[in-house]
């Protein structure tokens, strides 16, 4: 894997993908194209440390997280009536895996994490500075882009 700028936090999200949706995290072959559906979640804490987590992907990785948590099969019309919103695991994904840093990051020292935000995000106006910015890892679930970063303030 080539050198992450933020170790921590990848390793953090890869913990908690594979925990729970058994997804693992691959580095890019190349340069990567912004994704389809493009979602931001963020995720602000205050306390010891100051900051946000944010995650730019696509609702594709949400879809591929509820499909690999239920076991259900996302062909059958049925079925989509009934599965949460594929927001909801990305939710969750940025909630535990900030948890997990920020455990690490500031051990002992008092935390409070906000409910995790989806905001809007325009993958082809904003994609490229987002991946361009200090501490921004981007890597790939299946065929989705995933691109993580700490932003302290």
């Amino acid at each position: 894997m080539p050198e992450l700028r933020n170790g921590q936090l990848v390793e953090s999200l890869m913990a908690a993908l594979e925990t729970m949706a058994f997804v693992s995290l691959q580095p890019p072959d190349g340069p990567v194209a912004a994704p389809e559906e493009a979602i931001l979640v963020s995720l602000a804490f205050h306390g010891a440390r100051q900051g946000r987590v944010e995650v730019a992907t696509s609702e594709q990785f949400g879809r591929l997280l509820v499909d690999n948590m239920l076991g259900c099969d996302p062909s059958d019309p049925q079925s989509t009536d009934t599965l949460p919103h594929p927001h909801d695991p990305l939710v969750e994904l940025v909630n535990i895996a900030t948890g997990i840093v920020l455990k690490t990051h500031a051990p002992g020292g008092r935390v409070e994490m906000s409910v995790p935000q989806v905001l809007p995000f325009d993958a082809e106006s904003q994609w490229q500075t987002f991946i361009a910015s200090d501490g921004c890892d981007v890597l790939m679930a299946d065929s989705v882009p995933v691109a993580i970063r700490l932003v302290e303030e």
